[in-house]
């Protein structure tokens, strides 16, 4: 945001951050930012980068209690997750050996409606945690948190989509669009180069936020 303004000085901009869906048209906004596989047929959507999965453990935590070697050993060890509104995000899509789809079901004991909260759990060394690359910041890169369980085939957690309510962008849009994408990075996401040799880890598979500029 701040990176568009300075190049568009002149354009306003009212961001709201939100964890449910959020009306576009019938709350007046230009773009909003979504995760997932779905659709509403009555935006577009612009696909902006995938959205991989991870399982990190700090080194105390697995110097206790061990890096486990099978999906099974991982199910018994304690865990934080995303809690929201009902919502417990403590089951992942993995693909098995033989390529057919199955779930890992995490030992949550820790749960929370913050991301940093995740974080912040496993660098504690209490539990381990399954986050998306991009809350990953320099934590891998100083030894803080560790992949584990990288042989196994996860699931990518969705892709991030901008959507508007019109295949007409506005030139505002447009313009903010690009400058998104810039940052992002084409083909691998910027936050992915974080993670050393990401690439070859966790081999994969084939809420949201809105904005108004004015």
């Amino acid at each position: 945001m701040v990176h568009y303004q300075t190049l568009y000085p002149d354009i306003s901009i009212e961001l709201r951050l939100e964890d449910k869906m959020v009306d576009l048209i019938a709350e007046n906004f230009d773009i909003g930012f979504r995760t997932g596989y779905s659709a509403d047929s009555s935006l577009i959507y612009r696909k902006l980068a995938r959205n991989r999965l991870l399982i990190v453990a700090s080194p105390d935590f697995l110097q206790r209690q061990g890096t486990p070697q099978s999906v099974a050993e991982l199910e018994q060890l304690p865990a934080a997750v995303y809690s929201f509104n009902g919502r417990l995000m403590d089951k992942f899509k993995y693909y098995d050996t033989n390529g057919e789809e199955s779930y890992l079901h995490l030992n949550a004991i820790y749960k929370t409606n913050e991301q940093d909260g995740m974080l912040e759990a496993a660098i504690s060394g209490n539990m381990l945690a399954v986050v998306t690359a991009e809350m990953i910041n320099d934590e891998i890169l100083e030894g803080k948190l560790i992949p584990v369980m990288t042989h196994i085939n996860l699931a990518d957690f969705g892709t991030f989509y901008a959507v508007y309510p019109h295949r007409d962008l506005p030139l505002k849009s447009r313009l903010f669009l690009d400058v998104i994408q810039q940052m992002i990075g084409e083909g691998t996401p910027v936050w992915e180069q974080r993670i050393p040799e990401f690439e070859t880890l966790y081999v994969t598979t084939k809420n949201p936020s809105v904005l108004n500029l004015s």
